[in-house]
């Protein structure tokens, strides 16, 4: 854990201090700091920080261009919810994961449609809890991965 944080505090110092603009060739990933913000949110999930996941992951959305990079927006929204899942907080990670349905049109790749796919499991428990749009997200899910 010692180490991952080190490396995640090394890689944004090293981004703060850039001085020259991102070079053309790796703009295909996206901003540096969108791309940083989403791997240290990565990291921190795997460390179980939750907290912390979520402020990077709102970070990484705000450094991407919705248009531009749509399936990073979805993956990123998807992976939000399962943050907010992951603290109890159910309204939230659904309204979160809607958000990143409504992108998955025009959008086709093996990692959205797992994303979308991951979804479903948690969102079984919540209808059956009644949580509110659960019934309605789960048969959009349901829909789109047809």
């Amino acid at each position: 854990q010692t180490l991952a944080a080190k490396s995640l505090l090394a890689a944004e110092t090293a981004l703060s201090r850039a001085r020259e603009p991102q070079p053309s060739f790796s703009l295909i990933a996206g901003p540096a700091a969108g791309t940083i913000d989403s791997h240290t949110a990565r990291t921190r999930t795997e460390l179980g920080d939750h907290t912390g996941t979520e402020k990077k992951h709102r970070a990484a959305l705000l450094s991407w261009d919705a248009e531009k990079y749509k399936r990073v927006h979805l993956l990123t929204y998807a992976d939000l919810g399962d943050c907010l899942a992951a603290q109890a907080r159910a309204d939230e990670a659904v309204a979160t994961w809607n958000q990143a349905l409504d992108l998955m049109e025009g959008v086709s790749s093996a990692r959205s449609t797992d994303a979308i796919s991951s979804i479903r499991a948690t969102l079984t428990i919540y209808r059956r809890r009644g949580v509110p749009g659960a019934a309605d997200l789960e048969r959009r899910c349901r829909e789109a991965l047809i």
